[in-house]
């Protein structure tokens, strides 16, 4: 049987990375109301899998087990679902909608903003620090803007230095 590489020879995919607390990655996306992501993640304890502080994020919380998912525009107060499960889940923003393994899970208005900072995996990124940062693991990550795939995101490493990190299949970049 014959598979078909996907990532560049230099490179090999791994099933996942997982920070250990003190990882990020930075996707370059900032976050407006015409973004949608998609992460295919593993929560391992209370904190962001992904975000911004002024724009989009899915967030657990050991005082809500069910953890929120943040859409809003930064000078409003924002709004929150219901969204994050202690297990691997699909969590997926279009637009103002939120759903985790394809379920409807908050509706929000559509609001018009654009945030000041790129979108964070394994926190949220908070103006110029990292916060909410703790425990998951990514399978994929999957961005788009007003509905054009900008993002295809794939967990492995490079070969030459056994560095881990996300390859962009868009952008061809590690």
């Amino acid at each position: 049987m014959i598979t078909s590489r996907i990532l560049p020879i230099d490179y090999q995919q791994l099933d996942y990375i997982e920070s250990k607390g003190n990882q990020y990655i930075d996707t370059g996306v900032t976050a407006n109301q015409n973004i949608s992501i998609q992460v295919d993640g593993w929560m391992l304890t209370p904190h962001s899998l992904y975000g911004t502080t002024t724009g989009l994020n899915v967030t657990a919380s050991s005082a809500n087990v069910g953890g929120y998912f943040y859409y809003w525009n930064r000078n409003s107060t924002g709004a929150a679902g219901s969204s994050s499960e202690f297990r691997r889940c699909v969590y997926t923003q279009r637009k103002n909608k939120c759903f985790r393994n394809n379920k409807l899970v908050s509706s929000f208005p559509l609001q018009n903003f654009t945030d000041n900072q790129t979108i964070y995996l394994f926190c949220r990124h908070n103006y110029s620090t990292v916060d909410d940062i703790g425990r998951c693991r990514i399978y994929s990550c999957i961005i788009w803007d007003n509905d054009i795939m900008i993002r295809n995101m794939i967990p492995c490493y490079r070969i030459v230095d056994s560095e881990i990190g996300m390859y962009d299949l868009i952008n061809n970049k590690f």
